[in-house]
């Protein structure tokens, strides 16, 4: 990402409801963050049961220094016809780690973030007529040059894996 702010979405489906929770609930996702980040919830929405909702929420990076983050979504629902009790709130997943940055290489004046745990790739096809002639390019530099630039497991770490099919 080349800001230190973007959003993260929850998709959720009401799959199997008992009660006033089939009636009716609304709901609304953000995250916790370790130190250095801060949220902003999604728009309450209702979820209807069955019917699959998209509940988008920011996070924002504060800092200009390298910063490790964890973050880890929430998700919180509230039967409405009738009101039962308080909202129920659930960790969703476990913490992502983000690594975040303000390098001027990475973006002007802003630096940015990335899910350090995900690998980059760049899927190319030799059967697809608009990639071709660069996949076949990347398949021989694959095989025949020595760095192995952009194979999975060979070559410099620091290049994301671009797979040709």
């Amino acid at each position: 990402m080349r800001t230190r702010t973007w959003t993260q979405r929850i998709n959720a489906t009401v799959m199997i409801a008992e009660g006033a929770v089939k009636l009716g609930t609304v709901a609304y996702a953000t995250a916790t963050c370790s130190s250095g980040c801060t949220t902003t919830a999604s728009a309450t929405k209702s979820l209807p049961f069955n019917v699959a909702v998209d509940f988008d929420y920011q996070v924002t990076s504060a800092g200009s220094n390298l910063e490790q983050l964890k973050v880890l979504p929430v998700f919180t629902f509230q039967s409405v016809s009738p009101s039962i009790g308080g909202p129920l709130r659930e960790e969703i997943g476990t913490a992502v780690d983000v690594r975040c940055d303000s390098t001027p290489n990475v973006g002007p004046n802003t630096g940015g973030c990335v899910y350090a745990q995900f690998t980059p790739t760049y899927d190319v096809s030799t059967l697809n007529n608009d990639t071709a002639q660069v996949a076949w390019h990347i398949q021989w530099a694959q095989r025949n040059l020595a760095g192995k630039w952009g194979r999975k497991g060979s070559g410099p770490s620091s290049h994301a894996p671009w797979t040709v099919r």
